[in-house]
C-alpha cells in the first residue's frame, strides 16, 4: 500500500527551505554536495509512481516515503 506521494514541487520547496536555513553554517558541505543536490532537485520522480503502484499490495503496512527511497538510490550511485 502506498501512502500519499509527495509531489516533486513540494520536495523542491522543502529542499530549498532547508538549504537556505543551513547555508550560513554549512556552506562548505553544501558546496561539496552541490552536484548530488542538483540531481535530486531536478529529477522529477512523479511519473515513477504509476510504474511502481502495481508492485504494492492494497493491504498491510504502507510503504512510507516512496520517492525518498528512489532518491536515496540515485544519491548512493552518485
Amino acid at each position: 500500500m502506498l501512502v500519499p506521494w509527495c509531489p516533486h514541487v513540494k520536495f523542491q520547496v522543502r529542499l530549498e527551505k532547508q538549504l537556505v536555513e543551513l547555508l550560513p553554517q554549512k556552506e562548505n558541505q553544501i558546496m561539496f554536495y552541490a552536484g548530488a543536490l542538483e540531481k535530486v532537485y531536478i529529477m522529477n520522480l512523479d511519473p515513477l509512481k504509476e510504474l511502481v503502484m502495481s508492485c504494492y499490495s492494497n493491504t498491510g503496512r504502507p510503504a512510507l516515503n516512496q520517492p525518498e527511497i528512489f532518491r536515496a538510490l540515485v544519491l548512493a550511485s552518485h
